[in-house]
C-alpha cells in the first residue's frame, strides 16, 4: 500500500489538490513541524499499526485529516497497485479535503 498512498499522493498534488510531503520530515524537524501546524494536512495512513496517527498525536499537529485506508477497504500486502486502486482512493481523499 505504501506504492498506492505514494502514487495518490502524487496524483493528488499533480491535480494541485494538496501538497506532497515526506511523513519523517514532518515529525522529524522542529521547525518544519511548526510550519505544518499551519498547514491543512491529510495523513495517508496505509499501514495497520496507524504510524502517521501516532506521529500526529504525537507532535500535536490537530490540524491534520486522517485517512486509514484499511477503513475503506484496502489492506496492506493485499491490495493492487493499478489505476482503479490509485482513482478510487482519490476520490475517497478528495472527500477529506
Amino acid at each position: 500500500m505504501g506504492q498506492v498512498t505514494d502514487l495518490v499522493s502524487r496524483k493528488l498534488r499533480d491535480n494541485k489538490i494538496l501538497k506532497m510531503n515526506c511523513l519523517a520530515i514532518v515529525a522529524d524537524v522542529t521547525q518544519t513541524i511548526e510550519a505544518f501546524r499551519t498547514s491543512n494536512l491529510l495523513l495517508i495512513e496505509c499501514c495497520p499499526i496507524d504510524c502517521s496517527k501516532k506521529m500526529r498525536d504525537n507532535t500535536g499537529l490537530n490540524n491534520c485529516v486522517y485517512l486509514r485506508l484499511t477503513n475503506h477497504g484496502f489492506k496492506k500486502g493485499e491490495s493492487p497497485v493499478n489505476e482503479e486502486n490509485i482513482n478510487t482512493l482519490c476520490e475517497i481523499a478528495g472527500t477529506y479535503c
